[in-house]
């Protein structure tokens, strides 16, 4: 696969007729997730698929079996899915839907701002794997993200909702390792499926019905908590406050 990117460089430079690239990709990360982010650490390992074709993308992540998670701590609560951070990115009509299955306990989808970050570059390069990178930092929903991205292969995609830079990221992790992609696989294809998981078109809502959708159920769980104990206590004067830790910060 390198060989062949190469070669359709060098003859994009010499002028000569670009050779036809692969319209379709599969790329594989690995992936390590700290699920206990801004507390502890619980390291989960998953496998994490970026299918493309032409414009279009279909991202999501599947736990790795061989790492099960031990058991969570008391007084916590968390979601082990079959899929998650699922991500559909259309480049031509410049929109992003994402899923969180937090909210109904299944995934419920709303659209956001496709590639928004401000791109810093960072001065050097890096190897991943066999492919020669540069690097680049932006801030995006409340964390710091560095990725290093492959100009070989003149994608702008990346893992999750990450991209818009001038090559696929081949590594991506933020400023705490909580989050950690590295690229294992890139496999040219000329069958791919696309299907997508219902729910992901149609008349979606945008990020702030999703901030909304979380202030909801804060102020939910806060007026019951409240109400609770209130029936214990007649001269209460304080008020419980419940903390979520959410990956993206929408309720800051």
């Amino acid at each position: 696969m390198h060989t062949l990117i190469m070669l359709w460089v060098l003859m994009t430079l010499s002028g000569a007729h670009t050779l036809a690239m692969p319209a379709s990709y599969v790329v594989r990360y690995d992936c390590t997730f700290n699920e206990h982010f801004d507390r502890d650490r619980l390291d989960r390992h998953f496998r994490a698929e970026l299918r493309l074709e032409g414009d279009s993308s279909y991202f999501f992540l599947t736990p790795d079996d061989g790492w099960p998670p031990e058991p969570d701590a008391p007084n916590t609560t968390s979601y082990h899915m079959d899929t998650l951070l699922r991500v559909v990115k259309a480049r031509d009509a410049g929109k992003l839907v994402f899923g969180d299955p937090l909210l109904k306990g299944r995934d419920q989808f709303f659209e956001d701002s496709l590639f928004p970050m401000h791109w810093q570059p960072i001065v050097g390069e890096r190897q991943v794997g066999e492919f020669k990178c540069k690097g680049a930092t932006a801030k995006f929903k409340g964390r710091t993200y560095t990725c290093w991205y492959s100009p070989e292969i003149p994608l702008p995609e990346g893992p999750w909702k990450l991209g818009g830079l001038p090559g696929l990221i081949t590594e991506a992790y933020d400023d705490h390792d909580d989050l950690h992609f590295t690229l294992s696989e890139l496999e040219p294809t000329a069958d791919i499926d696309l299907a997508l998981p219902k729910g992901m078109d149609g008349a979606l809502g945008g990020y702030e019905s999703y901030r909304d959708a979380w202030r909801t159920i804060a102020r939910r769980i806060e007026a019951s908590m409240s109400v609770q104990e209130g029936s214990d206590c007649v001269t209460c004067q304080t008020r419980s406050k419940i903390k979520f830790y959410l990956w993206e910060k929408p309720l800051d």
